[in-house]
C-alpha cells in the first residue's frame, strides 16, 4: 500500500492543486496586509512665504525635490486599487528646521483610514537658502548657423530689449548676459520668430537654477537677411594741378571693388559708389597724391558694407603727370550762343586772340584736339552779367567764350580765356 502511494504521481498532483486552492480561499477570506510602490512622486511645497517675505529665496538640494519611491501598506484589496495620482508628498515651510531641512509628509487621497503605513525613500527636503537679488540685463540676439551664399545678416531686433532676473544672490552674480538665439541656416529672406531667453556666465555657459525667476522667457525676434553685391568705386576730382602738370588718366584704389549689402530692390539700381570731388582736390599738385577715403560715408541709404574684415577705408593714388601744351586756333564758326536773345539778331563778328589759345593736358588727350574740333559757347546770361547790364540792347559787345574741352584738358594758365565780339540788332 505504501509503495502505491509513493509511486502514484497523479495523486500527488491532485493533492498539490487542492492545497493551492485551499490557500487561495484562505487568502481571499483573510485579505492580508500587502504593499504597493509608486515611483517619482514630486514633493508639493506649501507656505513658501515664510522665506520670501524676508527677502530670501530657496533651492532644493541634492535631488530631494522628488521622492523616488513611496510604498503604501494596507489590505491587499485596498492598495491594489491605488494609483500614483492617489499618492502625495508634501513639505510645509512652517516646519523648516535650523539645518534648512523640511520633513516630508506622505498621504493618500483614497482609503486613508484603511492604510496601515506609508514609507518614502526620503523623509526630508534639503534646501539652500540665501538673499534674493534682482538685476536688469540688455537682451542680445545671436545667430546660429550661416545664411545662404550671397546673403548676410542685417539687424537682429527683439521685441523686448531688457530682461529682469530675480534669484539667489550667488546664482544671479554668475549671470553675465541674456541671449536669444535664432537659427539662420541657409536663410534667404527676413526672419520673424520666437526665441527662448538663455542666461549665460562670463564663459558662455548656460545658467539654469530653480531659484531664478524672470518675467520674460521668450521673445519675438526680427532678423534682416540682406542681399550682397560687389560694386566698383568711381572717383571725381576738384581743382587743377600746378601749371605744367595734368591729372593722370586713372585713379587707383585698393580695394577697387567693395561688397555691399541691402535689400534686393535697393541693390538692383546700384552700379557704383561715387566719391565726391571735394574728397580729391588736386589744386597745385605736382606729384602723385596718396590719400585715404572712408567709403562708408558715401553709401546710399539702406546700403551697408558686407565684409566684416573691411573697415571702409580705401587707399587712393591720384597720378599727376607733366602736361603737354598745345596751341589751337578757335574758329568763329565753331562758337555758338547758349540760347537765343529774344527780339534780337546776333552776329558773332570775330574771336579775340583766336590764335593765342594754349591748352594743357596729357599728350594722348591734347593731341586729338584740332582747330576743326575745338568749339566754344557764349553763355548769354553770364555774358549779360559780365557787362553789368540788366537787359540786352542794340550794339556791339565783347563777351567771354567757354571752351568745350574733353576731360583732363584745361586752358593753360599762360592763356587768357577767349572772347568774342558780337553785334545785336533788333528784329523787324
Amino acid at each position: 500500500m505504501k509503495k502505491k502511494l509513493t509511486n502514484n504521481i497523479g495523486l500527488k498532483i491532485v493533492s498539490l492543486l487542492v492545497a493551492i486552492g485551499l490557500w487561495l480561499v484562505v487568502i481571499n477570506i483573510e485579505d492580508p496586509v500587502s504593499s504597493q510602490s509608486f515611483t517619482n512622486i514630486p514633493i508639493t511645497f506649501s507656505n513658501p512665504s515664510v522665506l520670501t517675505n524676508q527677502g530670501l529665496v530657496y533651492e532644493v538640494q541634492e535631488g530631494t525635490g522628488m521622492v523616488r519611491t513611496i510604498t503604501v501598506y494596507g489590505p491587499r484589496s485596498v492598495v491594489e486599487q491605488l494609483s500614483s495620482s492617489d499618492v502625495a508628498a508634501t513639505a510645509d515651510f512652517n516646519n523648516l528646521t535650523a539645518a534648512n531641512t523640511i520633513p516630508v509628509d506622505f498621504n493618500v487621497s483614497r482609503f486613508s483610514d484603511k492604510i496601515t503605513k506609508i514609507k518614502g525613500s526620503i523623509n526630508t527636503v534639503k534646501l539652500s537658502i540665501e538673499k534674493e537679488k534682482t538685476i536688469r540685463l540688455v537682451l542680445k540676439v545671436s545667430a546660429v548657423g550661416d545664411v545662404a551664399e550671397g546673403y548676410i545678416l542685417g539687424n537682429m531686433t527683439p521685441d523686448q530689449n531688457q530682461i529682469i532676473i530675480t534669484g539667489a544672490e550667488s546664482v544671479v552674480n554668475k549671470i553675465s548676459k541674456a541671449v536669444a538665439e535664432v537659427d539662420v541656416t541657409d536663410a534667404t529672406a527676413n526672419i520673424a520668430t520666437y526665441a527662448d531667453v538663455m542666461l549665460l556666465d562670463s564663459e558662455g555657459n548656460e545658467i539654469v537654477s530653480d531659484s531664478i525667476t524672470q518675467k520674460v522667457t521668450s521673445v519675438r525676434v526680427s532678423v534682416e537677411v540682406l542681399t550682397t553685391k560687389r560694386v566698383p568705386l568711381s572717383f571725381n576730382t576738384s581743382g587743377t594741378p600746378a601749371d605744367g602738370y595734368a591729372l593722370g588718366e586713372t585713379i587707383e584704389s585698393n580695394p577697387s571693388l567693395v561688397t555691399v549689402a541691402g535689400s534686393a530692390s535697393v541693390l538692383k539700381n546700384l552700379s557704383r559708389i561715387d566719391i565726391p570731388a571735394e574728397e580729391i582736390n588736386v589744386t597745385g599738385q605736382r606729384t602723385d597724391m596718396n590719400i585715404s577715403i572712408d567709403v562708408e560715408d558715401y553709401l546710399p541709404a539702406g546700403v551697408s558694407l558686407a565684409d566684416e574684415d573691411f573697415n571702409g577705408k580705401v587707399s587712393v593714388i591720384v597720378h599727376i603727370e607733366p602736361a603737354t601744351l598745345k596751341n589751337v586756333l578757335l574758329y568763329r564758326d565753331n562758337v555758338s550762343l547758349s540760347k537765343e536773345i529774344k527780339d534780337y539778331n546776333v552776329v558773332i563778328d570775330k574771336i579775340v586772340n583766336a590764335d593765342a589759345i594754349k591748352l594743357s593736358g596729357l599728350e594722348e588727350n591734347v593731341s586729338v584736339i584740332t582747330a576743326g574740333t575745338l568749339t566754344g559757347v557764349i553763355d548769354v546770361d553770364a555774358a549779360l552779367k559780365s557787362l553789368e547790364m540788366s537787359e540786352w540792347a542794340e550794339g556791339t559787345y565783347e563777351v567771354p567764350v567757354s571752351l568745350d574741352l574733353p576731360e583732363g584738358v584745361t586752358l593753360s594758365s599762360e592763356s587768357e580765356q577767349p572772347k568774342a565780339t558780337i553785334t545785336l540788332k533788333k528784329t523787324e
